[in-house]
């Protein structure tokens, strides 16, 4: 183990503990039932009632049950159809869902133009049927043990300040330390879960279990993740007001399809096309608080409850949520890689501001996915901090003024993709690059 690594955990022993806040169990659903043991021959359902919250009533059952594809209430036994798109029951915890689920909170469908809030059980993972994840509650550590022979782990702590990553090992080698200049294979924003890919460049992974340093003890769930070995990616999208755009045809309006089909010509040079494009329409109080996004630099509060719209998803894909605005950010992806595979939690999606960007919303949502896949900047805006992939090029910053732009990288990378630029106008994809985008595990 490193030197410095070892000082730096001698040091965090001596603090006192950070603080561990858990997170709050899901709030009861209001009313006179949650599940149906409680009325006898009928069944536990939202009541027509107004308001921000749902309330739940027993009543007779017209409509599909969980799981069944909606977009209304009433195609739902129990009058619970999610934003995603999927008939729900109500729940009180975990342990009131059936297995592979979890509880939680989220928006439903209350009529033509409202919805409203509702503690409801969700898939806890969409992945295709050929992706085994390996997965387990981890008790509080400080150190998090990955296994051997996966590329993506998402982790999720328990605590809501979420412990920061330190360092990854395997036995005495240190792959990753944190220090200026490293290439990075952990990022998330703020909340959980965190993500990790390996390899995330050149450097081959040792072959062993891996050791994620923590500053901090920190209990949760760990899942892992096998390299993918599909070729179609299959996308969730969400109307939020971006764009005046709602839910039509196969692709939604000629303005999106037109989007989606630049962003298939871009992937296409990493053999990956685009598949199922589902729509979804939000009304109300979510597309009326979420529309614009707005928060200090690379902090926005509102991200992860846009992003739990997608709770109630089966299917493996990207969710893409199209809003109006976003503070300083044309597009936002909730982590390099996003949780793949574990739809309606904190960082499990993409959020594009459509009003800002105009004619470019397919490269943009192609640079911005490319993100959720896995994919860095080649080189970040500073000039020292670098992708870990020898064939991307790099931007030094000769001018010493301690920021790049396109012009300054002409022939160094302002003509790739993830250029980090808004500005730039660059498609290209290295072949590391597109075999990195090809591992993910949600492509079929």
């Amino acid at each position: 183990m490193d030197a410095s690594v070892d000082a730096g955990a001698d040091a965090r022993r001596d603090a006192p503990p950070p603080t561990c806040t858990e997170r709050a169990v899901p709030p009861r659903p209001l009313g006179t039932c949650v599940g149906d043991a409680e009325c006898g021959a009928e069944i536990c359902r939202r009541a027509e009632t107004e308001g921000e919250v749902a309330v739940m009533e027993c009543g007779p059952g017209i409509g599909g049950g969980p799981g069944v594809s909606c977009t209304t209430a009433a195609e739902c036994a129990h009058g619970l159809c999610a934003a995603s798109g999927r008939c729900v029951v109500a729940c009180t915890d975990d342990a009131a869902c059936a297995e592979a689920q979890r509880c939680t909170q989220t928006w439903v469908h209350a009529g033509p133009d409202a919805m409203q809030r509702a503690t409801v059980c969700v898939p806890r993972r969409a992945l295709p049927a050929a992706v085994v994840p390996a997965f387990e509650p981890q008790g509080a550590a400080d150190d998090w043990t990955l296994p051997a022979g996966f590329a993506f782990h998402v982790l999720e702590p328990a605590c809501v300040e979420r412990p920061a990553a330190v360092s990854l090992s395997v036995g005495d080698a240190v792959i990753w330390s944190g220090r200026p200049g490293d290439p990075n294979p952990l990022f998330a924003r703020s909340g959980s879960p965190l993500c990790v890919q390996l390899p995330s460049g050149d450097a081959p992974t040792p072959s062993g279990a891996l050791s994620l340093r923590f500053d901090r003890s920190a209990g949760g769930m760990r899942t892992s993740l096998p390299s993918g070995a599909g070729s179609v990616l299959d996308l969730d999208v969400f109307y939020l007001g971006g764009g005046g755009f709602a839910a039509t045809g196969t692709r939604g309006p000629p303005e999106l399809a037109a989007a989606l089909g630049r962003l298939e010509e871009i992937f296409s040079a990493a053999g990956i096309s685009v598949g199922d494009v589902r729509q979804h329409d939000i009304t109300g109080t979510p597309r009326t608080r979420l529309q614009i996004l707005e928060g200090e630099r690379g902090d926005l509060p509102e991200l992860a409850e846009l992003f739990s719209l997608g709770a109630g998803l089966s299917e493996p894909g990207v969710s893409l949520f199209l809003v109006r605005d976003i503070d300083f950010q044309l597009a936002v992806s909730g982590g390099i890689p996003g949780p793949l595979g574990h739809p309606g939690i904190d960082n499990s999606g993409v959020a594009i501001a459509v009003d800002a960007i105009g004619a470019d919303l397919g490269r943009v949502m192609a640079h911005e996915v490319a993100h959720h896949l896995g994919l860095f900047h080649p080189t970040e805006f500073d000039g020292t901090v670098f992708e870990g992939f020898a064939d991307t090029p790099v931007c030094t910053d000769a001018d010493g003024d301690g920021l790049l732009s396109a012009t300054e990288c002409v022939g160094a990378g302002s003509e790739n993709l993830m250029f980090f630029s808004a500005d730039a106008t660059g498609t290209e994809l290295s072949p590391s690059q597109r075999a990195q985008l090809r591992r993910a595990p949600i492509l079929r």
